[in-house]
């Protein structure tokens, strides 16, 4: 079972959020009082959430993009006809064309392997 938040080991920052309050993999050997604590913290979790919701009404032809590792999202039922398309992008190559796009080649060929966290560093991106 993966974590809910996933923090990256270099910079130990987030980079991934996995929730939905109403589809979860079953967890065995863990005690009542993990149990309870755990449920509290999602239900406390899940009011914040609830609290920051925006919702929006897309037209005919709009496209919604987001990165789905770094925003919670969902969308509510729905009467009539819908057509939906999905498309996903593999987070390292959206990563490895952001750093090309902000810091160009050289920066990044010149920086390979370099973690260190500094404003100029393209590897510092997660």
């Amino acid at each position: 079972m993966a974590p809910v938040f996933s923090m990256h080991p270099d910079s130990n920052k987030m980079y991934q959020i996995r929730w939905n309050n109403y589809d979860r993999a079953p967890r065995r050997n863990w005690s009542v009082s993990e149990q309870t604590m755990w449920y509290s913290a999602a239900r406390h979790y899940n009011e914040i959430l609830r609290s920051k919701e925006v919702w929006t009404k897309l037209k005919p032809g709009s496209a919604l993009m987001f990165d789905n590792w770094r925003m919670l999202h969902g969308r509510s039922e729905f009467t009539g006809k819908r057509r939906m398309c999905g498309g996903y992008v593999n987070n390292d190559d959206y990563i490895s064309r952001l750093r090309l796009l902000k810091f160009g080649r050289k920066a990044v060929l010149d920086n390979l392997g370099n973690v260190g966290s500094h404003p100029n560093n393209p590897y510092s991106i997660i």
